[in-house]
């Protein structure tokens, strides 16, 4: 008997098809992957399964079990164990206590001795009396994966790991670990619904591969190209010598955890700088500083030369930011967010309207709801969000992550051609090889070298 059943899901919102009468099965101990474009209906999908979006029309079955009008906790308890693509986490509790939560239900020491046992499987026992937030990025994967081994192991039916996105974020070292880790503990161990965009790696673990798209299963699996391959050289800034932003011997961490160690760093009006360096390195913990939601230990922040003081609103200062993964609210409409941001406006310089230009299909999103959404659109919504608030400066991160390669390439080219026109200057977080428009600022172990 197949552990997930999906029957003739259709899916629309305000008109449009998220998804067009799509039917899968997934067997005991088998991963399927599903691939696509953004907008393709892989998210929609995903909630689909877990009933956080309601079908017009269709079934879903879980271990025999019709459950399309349930809720997702009656799912959950029935075997469906969701991650998230973003790697939601408590902030403030330990990583062991993160991980527990899997093993809601039971008694806490219980939960935690579970939890224990899978932060040991999957390389993180040193950890566990850590801060969550002190987390790099692919630690917090990490994290989040000995959540769902430990909710697999409380759970009394058989298992559907549903995993949206697992790679996203992460360098070639946490992607090889990551795959590594799927393999010795999910992988012909319980049924698995993968969604990811590189097909290659999407082949190398799944033994059915489907290809979405426009809501349908297409014919067959488009290759994917890397990111480097999507960037286009250009050039950078105009040497003027006022800096955008200047941070001088930055120190920041979380608790006793010290992650910038010294930091000093400069970016002139009109340029652009990618901050590069490997999980762990500090590149979030480092823009939480610019953005203001982290307080620094030690040094200072100035923006057009002036001091910054950590909870000063941003926008006022003339910089804009486009967080990784959009986060926005998700009962607020796209039009809701632009028209707050259009309001924060400390000037007009036309970047919105230059942004739909470049991107018209942003604008058939303005009726939609943030909470509707696929990922990559999110991705695209915050970065126009960031945009009309028309900044001098712009911190983005990752803003490239999760993608298709077409529309990756497009977003690097209107920040590479429209964006730095006028002085505008750019800082950006963003894995791979750096650009050669943008000037390379390599961070390793909290230190700009």
């Amino acid at each position: 008997m197949n552990v997930l059943e999906c029957s003739n899901l259709t899916c629309r919102f305000n008109g449009t098809v998220a998804l067009d009468g799509l039917s899968i099965e997934i067997a005991d101990r088998q991963c399927v992957s599903v691939v696509g474009h953004n907008g393709a209906g892989k998210t929609t999908l995903l909630n689909a399964i877990c009933g956080l979006t309601r079908t017009q029309v269709g079934t879903v079955r879980l271990n025999g079990v019709d459950v399309s009008t349930w809720p997702f906790s009656r799912r959950a308890a029935l075997g469906l164990i969701r991650s998230f693509e973003d790697a939601g986490i408590w902030s403030r509790l330990s990583v062991l206590d993160n991980a527990a939560l899997g093993a809601y239900g039971l008694p806490l020491a219980e939960a935690r001795r579970l939890a224990s046992v899978r932060l040991a499987d999957v390389g993180l026992a040193e950890y566990e009396r850590e801060e969550a937030a002190s987390l790099s990025l692919g630690l917090r994967r990490r994290m989040e994966l000995a959540k769902i081994l430990t909710r697999r192991q409380v759970t009394d039916a058989r298992s559907v790991l549903v995993l949206d996105e697992p790679f996203r974020g992460l360098d070639a070292v946490a992607t090889a670990t990551m795959t590594s880790l799927l393999r010795d503990h999910v992988i012909g161990r319980c049924a698995a619904l993968l969604v990811e965009h590189e097909v290659e790696r999407a082949q190398q673990l799944s033994s059915c591969l489907i290809n979405l798209r426009n809501g349908r299963i297409a014919p067959s699996a488009e290759e994917t190209e890397e990111a480097a391959d999507c960037l286009q050289p250009g050039i950078s800034g105009d040497g003027r010598s006022l800096p955008a932003v200047r941070l001088v011997d930055l120190y920041a961490g979380y608790g006793a955890a010290v992650v910038l160690r010294g930091v000093n760093l400069s970016l002139l009006e009109g340029e652009a700088v990618h901050v590069i360096g490997p999980n762990g390195a500090g590149k979030s913990t480092l823009l939480r500083v610019l953005v203001g939601t982290l307080r620094p230990l030690r040094g200072r922040v100035e923006f057009f030369g002036r001091v910054a003081d950590a909870l000063q609103p941003r926008v006022r200062l003339g910089v804009g930011y486009a967080p990784q993964g959009g986060r926005l609210v998700k009962d607020l409409t796209v039009r809701t967010h632009i028209g707050m941001a259009k309001e924060a406006a400390t000037q007009r310089s036309g970047l919105s309207t230059a942004f739909i230009s470049a991107f018209p299909e942003a604008e058939g999103l303005l009726s939609r709801r943030a909470g509707e959404l696929s990922s990559g659109q999110r991705s695209l919504v915050a970065l126009w969000t960031a945009l009309a608030t028309e900044p001098r400066l712009l911190l983005a991160d990752e803003p490239g992550a999760g993608l298709a390669p077409d529309l990756r390439r497009r977003v690097y080219d209107f920040l590479r051609m429209e964006y730095l026109k006028q002085g505008r200057s750019l800082l950006f977080v963003e894995h791979g090889p750096a650009l050669p428009w943008a000037r390379p600022a390599p961070l390793d172990h909290g230190v700009v070298r």
